[in-house]
Order: C-alpha cells, then structure tokens, then sequence
C-alpha cells in the first residue's frame, strides 16, 4: 500500500516528473489528466506486483492464490482512490531529486525530509485503511467503485478549478 501510494504521489506532485503536466491541464483535459495519471499508477504497479509475486512463487507457492492476489488488487483500489482525495486538498508540488553522480548528499536528505512530510497525510490515510477496511474484508467491487467514485471526484473538482 505504501508503494503504491508512494508511486501515486511521485506521479502527481513531484516537480521533475509533474510539472509539464500539471502546466496543460485545462478544463477539458483534466478527465484525461486525471484518467491517464491513474491508469499509468496502476499499471505499472500491477506489472512490479506481477514481477514480484513471480518470483516469490518460486520459494513459496502460496503467493500464486487468486484469493491473495485479488486482495492486494482490493486494497491497491482503496489506497489510490483516497490519494485521489487526498489529491483534492494536498496539491502542491515536492522538490524532487537531483541526477547525475555528483550529488550533494545534505540537499537530498533535506528533500527526502520534505517528501516524508508530504506523505504523511498519505501514510495516515493507510493507517485508516488498515484499522477500519481490513476488519470488513470488502470485495473487489465495493473497491472498485470507491476508486472509481473518488477519480470521479477528483476529475470534478479538477474541472471547476
């Protein structure tokens, strides 16, 4: 969950990454901004998961029940639709950082400071999750919809702005 929240928020908020596309988006482009920033999150977390459960399944076979993998999936449609909540109110963009091998070790401590307080409201909203979702067990739909229905929400408020 914290990967995937992580990823969310790298996506949408980190100035390398986001600025040239958080410049374009107009009214009519945020159902695009909203739908395709989401789409790339879940796919490439789905393709690392797939990479991961893989390889696990060679020591272990249990990580290849559907059950399992349908309940990370359930989760994964939790955390990213609240980030596209939390996404609403907490915008602002993060200092990300610098390439190359020369790099100023102090400079990067510092961002990696700042990127830990701009993942706090992320990291509590998991906590929630963890505390109030998992003692239901929901299903993959009710999930689904909740993603759905929070990107629905956010692509409102993105075109009203």
């Amino acid at each position: 969950m914290v990967f995937i929240s992580s990823l969310y928020r790298f996506v949408m908020v980190d100035k390398d990454f986001a600025s040239d596309d958080v410049k374009m988006v107009t009214r009519k482009d945020a159902l695009n901004f909203v739908v395709g920033k989401n789409a790339f999150v879940l796919s490439f977390s789905i393709s690392i998961f797939i990479v991961v459960i893989i390889s696990s399944s060679i020591f272990d076979a249990s990580f290849l029940n559907i059950n399992f993998l349908i309940e990370i999936l359930t989760y994964s449609f939790f955390v990213l639709g609240s980030e596209n909540i939390i996404y609403i109110f907490h915008n602002k963009s993060v200092e990300g950082y610098t390439s190359g091998s020369k790099r100023d070790e102090i400079e990067d401590i510092k961002i990696g400071i700042e990127n830990f307080k701009d993942q706090i409201p992320s990291l509590i909203m998991i906590c929630f999750l963890l505390f109030f979702v998992i003692g239901f067990r929901p299903n993959i739909y009710f999930s689904f919809f909740y993603y759905t229905a929070c990107m629905g929400t956010l692509i409102y408020f993105k075109k009203k702005a």
